[in-house]
């Protein structure tokens, strides 16, 4: 497999299926140089112990208007080994330029420069990293892995010709492929609108999981590969992909945490937005993604909330 199959091989087992299949590639590639010295008694150590925190910007983008319909952070904490998933509502009311849009206009309006800018503006989370996958890289990704069954929670039909998406699926326990899986993270007929979509999207990223972490599914990601290398955009190197690989292949399953922007949804001009609370959002951020450091008393202990009881 060369450098750059193996990088996207990374990304997709992170973004879109989280770590199912990570740590069997990056066993392997831990056990052989990357990179060509020149020299050949001399090997790089490319894959080291990453200690440092980083947060990945992922956005899922429609085939049509380049509009992000799935927009999350993963902060990668190896000191805790810990994964926090932040999912920000694509009607998010934000002001770039000398207007207001919903945040997902974002991408469209400047790449990734402006998505970036505008998602930090919002969350005030420092952003490393972003990986951008078309939602047809996700079809072709959970149909390679033979679908997964996944409860539908209520009917949901809705046609859009403008993106050409057409969403028809039935209430029940089913086994989704790769268009309807589409269809459900796409839905947005729910009573609270956007809020319920995200929970929908991140109940069926842990479907992906529980179901699909099985080294027999490796095999697959060959032709995963030739399917959607051309679908997905990122700026980490293949050194940032495999040193936090190789963390994300010790975090267990129950340390991936999700959580979503605090705010509430509100009709302005007519429009549908969700407007974000700053101040729980601050807090949120404070208290699960960038927690301020302990304080250390003069003897050098560290101060606790029991500590002078």
């Amino acid at each position: 497999m060369n450098i750059k199959k193996a990088v996207l091989t990374v990304i997709l087992v992170i973004f879109a299926l989280f770590s199912c299949y990570l740590g069997y590639f990056t066993a392997k590639i831990l056990h052989r140089p990357m990179f060509d010295t020149g020299d050949p008694g001399q090997e790089v150590e490319v894959v080291k112990k990453e200690e440092k925190k980083a947060t990945i910007l992922l956005m899922g983008i429609d085939n049509t208007a380049n509009l992000t319909d799935v927009i999350m952070l993963f902060t990668i904490d190896p000191k805790n080994n810990m994964v926090n998933v932040l999912s920000v509502p694509r009607d998010t009311r934000v002001k770039i330029g000398k207007r207001f849009c919903k945040i997902n206009e974002a991408y469209s309006i400047g790449k990734e420069e402006q998505a970036l800018k505008t998602v930090k503006e919002v969350t005030g989370l420092p952003i490393n990293y972003y990986v951008v996958i078309n939602t047809s890289a996700f079809r072709e990704v959970v149909d390679h892995l033979g679908g997964v069954k996944f409860n539908i929670p209520q009917r949901m039909y809705h046609i859009d010709p403008v993106q050409n998406l057409r969403i028809d699926l039935k209430p029940g326990e089913q086994i989704l492929d790769g268009n309807k899986a589409e269809q459900l993270v796409r839905y947005r007929g729910y009573a609270m609108g956007d809020l319920d979509r995200i929970k929908m999207q991140q109940q069926l990223l842990f479907a992906l999981i529980d179901q699909k972490l099985k080294l027999s599914n490796v095999t697959k990601i060959p032709d995963i590969l030739d399917s959607i290398s051309d679908d997905i955009k990122t700026n980490m190197s293949p050194l940032d992909i495999l040193n936090y690989g190789n963390v994300v292949l010790n975090i267990p399953r129950e340390n991936i945490k999700t959580h979503t922007l605090p705010g509430e949804p509100r009709t302005i001009d007519n429009i549908s937005y969700f407007i974000p609370n700053p101040e729980k959002t601050l807090a949120l951020i404070e208290n699960e993604y960038i927690p301020k450091p302990p304080e250390i008393a003069e003897d050098g202990e560290e101060q606790t909330e029991n500590s002078n009881t």
